[in-house]
């Protein structure tokens, strides 16, 4: 749970990041700034890899979720049926 929470946080964080980014890169593609545009351009192409790493976590932490409760549920539900 801890795991979810924390991947969500960096996901919402990185969000908020991509969507700043990509608003100065525009803005460089307007205003026609090479060097501003270059400089913003490689800040997002070396985010890329940490953020791919927290959306993978997520999806992990998510899917480790899954499997527990569904495992914990019919572990249950066997034992009250045994009962």
């Amino acid at each position: 749970m801890i795991t979810v929470g924390l991947s969500l946080i960096a996901r919402s964080i990185s969000d908020i990041w991509m969507i700043q980014n990509a608003t100065v890169v525009e803005s460089c593609i307007i205003t026609m700034n090479r060097p501003k545009f270059k400089k913003a351009l490689l800040k997002f192409f070396a985010a890329l890899p940490l953020i791919s790493v927290v959306n993978n976590v997520l999806k992990w932490s998510l899917g480790e979720l899954k499997l527990r409760f569904r495992t914990n549920l019919s572990n249950h539900l066997y034992n009250e049926y045994l009962k």
